[in-house]
C-alpha cells in the first residue's frame, strides 16, 4: 500500500514534523476551497500538547512523499469518548474568503478619502484579479504569503469598482471577474509556493487523458458507484444583462425555437455586471444562452485505488491537473447508455486506515456540440 502522510507547519515558518494519520478524507475542487479532516492518536510520541491549531497551523497532503493539496487547519477537536485530535482544514483559497479589500478607517477620515472608490478601468479580468489579491496580501506582513502567476489574461477589459470599507471577500471579488466575458477564467492555488493561478477559458485542454467505463467486474473496472443526473436546462429563454459606459443599462436575449418546443419557454437571468459595449454583451449572452439551452447532465463516479487505471491516476502531473480538464465516461443502463465527455470539477479522496483509496469524480457533463 502507498505511504500516506501529512505535514503540519507552525506559523508558516516553522515545521511540526510529519504524522501518520487516520481516516483522512480531502478534496481538490476547481475553483473553490477543497476540505480536508484527519485523526491523530493521543498517544502519538510525536503529537505535544497544543501543537496543531486553527489558523496558525498549515497542512500539507503526501502520497509517497509527492504533496497533493495543502491549506489551513480550521478546526481541532477533542472527545472523551475518543482517543484520536479530530482536525479539519480547507484549502488555501479558503483564506481568500477571509480576507477583504484593505481599508484603515483613520486613513481614510485624515485626508485617505479622494482615492476612494478604487477603481480599475478597462483592465483585463486576469489583471484586475491580481491587482486585488497583491493589495490584500501586501496590506500586512503577517498576511499568508499567496502571490499571483504573471503573464496571462484573459482577453475581456472590464472596469471594476470597490467601494470603502466593502465587505466583499478577496475571494468573491476574484469569483465575479471569472465569471466576466464570453470565456472566463478558472483559478486555484498551489499547495506547494502558494502561488495564485489563473486559467483563461476553463483548464480544459481539449484531449481525453481518461476513459472510464466499467470492465467485467468491478474488481477489474475499479468503479464502485456511478451516480447520473439530468435535472434539464436551465434555460430556454435567457435575458443578459449589464451595465455600460455612463452607467448604461443594456441587455440581450438567447433563445432557441427548437428547443422551447421540446422542453417549453424556461426563463433565466444573467447579469454580467459592468460590460465594454452592446457588442460584448451579446457575445456573453450568446455564449451563456447557448449553454443554457442544453439539458445540465452531471455525474459522480468513484474509483477504488486508482493507481491501476490506465494511465496512472498518479503519473503525469494528476491528479492536480485532471481539475477543470475532461474525462469520457461510459456506463450502460437498462434505461440509458451514458456516453460522454465530462469536466473534473472536484476530487474527494477517502482514504481508510488500510491505505486502500477511494475516489470520487463529481463531473459535470461537456454538451455535445462544445465536446
Amino acid at each position: 500500500m502507498p505511504d500516506w502522510s501529512v505535514s503540519f507547519v507552525e506559523s508558516m515558518v516553522d515545521p511540526t514534523g510529519f504524522f501518520r494519520v487516520s481516516d483522512l478524507t480531502f478534496s481538490i475542487v476547481n475553483s473553490e476551497e477543497g476540505t480536508f479532516t484527519c485523526e491523530i492518536p493521543l498517544g502519538n510520541p510525536d503529537l505535544t500538547p497544543n501543537l496543531i491549531g486553527p489558523y496558525r497551523t498549515s497542512w500539507t497532503v503526501l502520497r509517497g512523499g509527492h504533496a497533493l493539496e495543502g491549506g489551513i487547519v480550521t478546526s481541532i477537536n477533542l472527545n472523551k469518548d475518543r482517543e484520536t485530535l479530530m482536525i479539519g482544514g480547507s484549502s488555501f483559497l479558503h483564506y481568500l474568503k477571509r480576507r477583504i479589500y484593505p481599508f484603515e478607517p483613520v486613513q481614510y477620515r485624515n485626508g485617505g478619502w479622494p482615492e476612494w472608490p478604487i477603481r480599475y478601468r478597462d483592465l483585463d479580468t486576469c489583471e484586475i484579479a491580481r491587482r486585488i489579491l497583491n493589495a490584500a496580501i501586501d496590506a500586512d506582513p503577517y498576511s499568508w504569503p499567496i502571490f499571483p502567476h504573471n503573464g496571462v489574461g484573459s482577453g475581456f477589459d472590464t472596469r471594476y469598482k470597490i467601494w470603502p470599507a466593502d465587505p466583499t471577500t478577496i475571494f468573491d471579488h476574484i469569483k465575479a471577474l471569472s465569471e466576466l466575458g464570453p470565456d472566463g477564467f478558472e483559478f486555484g492555488i498551489s499547495p506547494t509556493t502558494l502561488e495564485f493561478f489563473m486559467y483563461p477559458g476553463g483548464r480544459d485542454s481539449g484531449f481525453t487523458p481518461w476513459d472510464v467505463a466499467p470492465r467485467w467486474t468491478e474488481a477489474s473496472g475499479q468503479i464502485i458507484d456511478f451516480d447520473w443526473n439530468n435535472i434539464g436546462p436551465k434555460g430556454t429563454w435567457t435575458l443578459g444583462l449589464g451595465t455600460g459606459k455612463n452607467a448604461r443599462k443594456m441587455g440581450a436575449t438567447k433563445t432557441d425555437v427548437d428547443n422551447k418546443a421540446q422542453f417549453g419557454r424556461l426563463d433565466t437571468v444573467e447579469d454580467f455586471g459592468e460590460v465594454s459595449d452592446q457588442k460584448a454583451l451579446d457575445a456573453m449572452t450568446a455564449f451563456q444562452g447557448s449553454t443554457n439551452l442544453g439539458p445540465e447532465r452531471s455525474l459522480s463516479l468513484s474509483v477504488l485505488n486508482p493507481e491501476f487505471l490506465v494511465p496512472n491516476f498518479y503519473t503525469g502531473g494528476s491528479p492536480r491537473n485532471l481539475i477543470g480538464d475532461r474525462i469520457h465516461a461510459e456506463y450502460d443502463f437498462e434505461y440509458r447508455h451514458v456516453d460522454a465527455y465530462f469536466i473534473v470539477q472536484a476530487l474527494n479522496f477517502n482514504i481508510d486506515n488500510s491505505g486502500n483509496e477511494e475516489i470520487e469524480f463529481e463531473l459535470e457533463m461537456i454538451p455535445p456540440r462544445l465536446a
